[in-house]
């Protein structure tokens, strides 16, 4: 065997991309007894569960006693889709996990192939590496992707990554690939972290790597992840044509087109230093024709996408397997469903702990005046400050900032009955409702009467709304836990913790305090 084969079969077997992949039809090397079917990916006693189409059972098989040939005989007349469609897939581990697992179930019960339909603007890293080691060890049975121009018109960012791990992508003529998908039901900013940050830069080797496997563009893989990338197309003086990063270009390479500029180091300071002040960044206009965004016929010149499909029809009759019934992986229409309700309840439930805190903060510092003074005059005072002075060094700052349904407009008359209201009191509750329906204002004029109550009100006040408070932090990091994923992307689940901590801690105080 000669050295180069020699590594070209060791490269076969660690991607996993091996003759027996898909393989169909098994003959036994010793008794030349054959049989159709389809191997799984399910195992017992170190032996490999195969489908018996004769005997119409799972057969445990050492496979290096057969000869397994892909004829695509023995398997199941069907295509099971898994569809990438909902924003959710990719930014819940709960989701992404359900995508691997109706893979892997897909492919054990035997279909001419599993057929991914992707219609999404991206996600985490971690979870799309989840999912593409999945594919990449469903060497049992066809995987093949779809992208198709739905609601948000294609893949994009880690969405579209998924796609370089099958083997073969489709990609319907209306449809992109992209670093960045469109901006929709989010600020700018928000949706630049949830759906394409910068921490996914880290991911591009990977998905280089599976760009690789597949005799794909692997410079393009990486920029799907890497918003700094510039990638030009040149040629060279023999009038070969190839892609190269626009900083490494040679001399004697002519630059046909630019195929993207990258973020340079002054943009992504300028987006964080905004972010760093709760302002808009300073995100460029053109940025989509900056970043890597290749129309379908692009994707496919580029050997990014291997052919345009107008339909999923199309895709199953290039793939011979027009006949093939059509089944959806289920399961996971539920878990998005789930997931969304739990983002839903955390958003709720950080709204009611941003007024408390509030409320907090300004009894706290009522009591601290009422414990220096045996009795006060009824003054007016009249002051303005930041919504974040409101926590002091007490609590970290838990910040909301609007989000589709959730206003920042506040009413003042409606604050000022929160302000002055005792907590037990029916003007505090209602006005408590309302302004957790409301939002909050990033600065406030506070105009109330020094309270002429004894200190033992205003603590008890206090302690009953730190009560609520540890009650709410409680309950939304419980649902953060179950629901990775689920917490606004500018909210870490730490500063909750750390928040519920000294709630807890400060409402010890006020037990401990002597009357």
């Amino acid at each position: 065997m000669t050295r180069k084969s020699l590594i070209a079969g060791i490269v076969l077997a660690v991607t996993g991309f091996v003759f027996s992949a898909n393989a169909d039809t098994f003959k036994n090397k010793q008794t030349g007894e054959t049989f159709y079917g389809f191997r799984t990916q399910k195992s017992s006693a170190k032996k490999t569960l195969v489908y018996n189409d004769s005997t119409k059972k799972l057969d445990a098989l050492d496979l290096l006693d057969y000869e397994v040939a892909m004829d695509g005989k023995g398997r199941r007349n069907s295509v099971v889709m898994v569809s990438i469609t909902d924003a959710e897939t990719l930014l819940s581990e709960d989701v992404s996990k359900m995508v691997s697992e109706a893979i892997v179930k897909a492919s054990n019960t035997g279909p001419q192939l599993v057929l991914l339909k992707i219609d999404n603007p991206g996600g985490r890293g971690d979870y799309m590496k989840e999912v593409c080691s999945t594919i990449a060890k469903t060497d049992n049975c066809k995987v093949v992707a779809y992208i198709s121009g739905g609601s948000f018109g294609g893949g994009f960012s880690a969405a579209a990554v998924l796609a370089l791990a099958c083997q073969k992508i489709y990609i319907a003529p209306t449809a992109s690939i992209s670093s960045i998908g469109p901006f929709v039901e989010t600020s700018d900013q928000d949706f630049m972290k949830l759906y394409s940050s910068d921490s996914l830069a880290s991911y591009s080797i990977f998905a280089a790597t599976l760009a690789e496997q597949h005799q794909r563009p692997a410079l393009l893989a990486r920029a799907l992840l890497d918003k700094k990338i510039s990638i030009v197309e040149v040629t060279d003086t023999d009038g070969k044509t190839s892609l190269v990063e626009k900083s490494l270009r040679q001399p004697a390479q002519t630059i046909v087109k630019t195929l993207c500029e990258g973020f340079s180091d002054s943009i992504e300071k300028s987006v964080a230093s905004a972010d760093q002040k709760d302002s808009s960044p300073a995100i460029p206009a053109d940025i989509h024709s900056r970043v890597l965004n290749l129309t379908a016929a692009e994707a496919v010149r580029l050997k990014l996408a291997d052919r345009i499909a107008y339909s999923v029809q199309d895709v199953l009759a290039d793939m011979n397997v027009s006949d093939a019934q059509i089944a959806n992986a289920p399961g996971i229409d539920a878990v998005v469903k789930q997931f969304a309700a739990a983002q839903k309840n955390i958003l709720q439930r950080l709204t009611r702990i941003e007024f408390m805190e509030k409320r907090a903060a300004i009894l706290e510092e009522q009591l601290d005046r009422l414990e220096q003074e045996i009795r006060t005059t009824p003054t007016t005072r009249t002051q303005t400050r930041d919504r974040t002075d409101l926590y002091r060094n007490r609590r970290g700052n838990v910040v909301l900032r609007s989000r589709g349904h959730l206003s920042t407009d506040i009413d003042a008359a409606n604050y000022d009955q929160i302000n002055n209201a005792p907590y037990n009191d029916n003007r505090y509750n209602m006005a408590r409702k309302n302004y957790g329906q409301q939002g909050f204002d990033r600065s406030e004029t506070v105009i109330s009467s020094e309270p002429s109550v004894a200190s033992e009100q205003a603590k008890v006040e206090l302690f009953n709304v730190l009560g609520s408070l540890i009650v709410e932090y409680r309950q939304t990091i419980s649902t953060a836990k179950r629901w990775a994923g689920s917490l606004p992307p500018d909210i870490q689940l730490q500063t909750l913790e750390k928040n519920l901590n000294s709630a807890m801690a400060l409402s010890e105080n006020l037990r401990l305090r002597p009357r």
